[in-house]
Parts: C-alpha cells; sequence; structure tokens
C-alpha cells in the first residue's frame, strides 16, 4: 500500500512539475539561448553544440520523413527545399537570424521555428 501511495505521488508530482507540463522538449527560447551563447561563458562550446546538433537533426528528421513518405509511395510535402551544399554553418545562421528576428513565438517548440526558418528560407518550386 505504501508503494502505491509513493509512486502515486511521485507520478502526480512529475506531472504538475513545469518541465512537463510543456507539450515539447526544447523551446525557441533554450534554442537561442544555445546558440547565442557569449564566447566567454564557461560552457560556450556546450552550447555551440547544442545549438547546432539540434538544428541538424531537426533537419535530419524533416529529411527522413519525406523519404519515408516517397518510400510509402506518397508525394512529399516539399515544404523546404535546401540547397544541396549548403553547410551546417550556413543552415545554423538562417535559423538563428529567424529566430532573433521574430521572436514572437520564441516560447514554441524550437522545432517548428527551426523548420519555419527552412520553409521561409529555402521553398520548394511549387510550379
Amino acid at each position: 500500500m505504501k508503494a502505491a501511495l509513493l509512486a502515486a505521488f511521485c507520478f502526480g508530482a512529475v506531472i504538475a512539475t513545469p518541465r512537463f507540463a510543456e507539450a515539447h522538449f526544447v523551446s525557441g527560447n533554450r534554442l537561442y539561448e544555445w546558440c547565442t551563447a557569449d564566447r566567454a561563458d564557461e560552457l560556450y562550446w556546450v552550447k555551440e553544440g547544442q545549438c547546432t546538433a539540434f538544428i541538424l537533426g531537426t533537419i535530419d528528421a524533416m529529411e527522413a520523413h519525406e523519404s519515408v513518405r516517397l518510400a510509402m509511395g506518397e508525394q512529399p510535402l516539399g515544404a523546404a527545399c535546401l540547397p544541396a551544399r549548403a553547410t551546417a554553418g550556413q543552415l545554423r545562421d538562417v535559423v538563428v537570424q529567424h529566430i532573433r528576428n521574430d521572436p514572437k513565438d520564441r516560447h514554441e517548440n524550437a522545432a517548428g521555428s527551426v523548420l519555419l526558418a527552412l520553409i521561409l528560407a529555402y521553398p520548394c518550386d511549387q510550379s
């Protein structure tokens, strides 16, 4: 009985924690913090790595989704068409510029901000 009560209490505490109340793991605010870390910050390289890894991971997920759609015989969404020779640094800069210049939704899901930045910067030709 005590174990069940303890488990129920712990579960309730986790659910009531604001961190878990969010619908996402990384907000645009957190991504912006990572991407704009001051070089004097002792964690600069960690934050820089988190920034770039998050953006590239989101791009990989977007491209994997397109590949799965093709493999299943569906039309790709073609939301963003990245240049073949775009560098990681270039894509990072595009995303950071978007988050910096349009902060009104920065509290939302960071992956959504990454995708929106890329869609706006690299729209697919719809003709």
